[in-house]
């Protein structure tokens, strides 16, 4: 069920990166949804 485990590459050191990789776990887990997830993501790569 978890694929695309690696699909933020961390090519940079963006401090927002350890906070999409975060978003990204809580999504896959189920703590949040795709709408809020999609929400965070727009939020930091402003």
């Amino acid at each position: 069920q978890i694929r695309n485990v690696n699909f933020f590459k961390k090519h940079d050191t963006d401090p927002n990166n350890e906070a999409l990789e975060i978003a990204k776990l809580r999504y896959v887990r189920g703590e949040i949804t795709l709408d809020e997830y999609t929400e965070i993501v727009k939020m930091l790569k402003k």
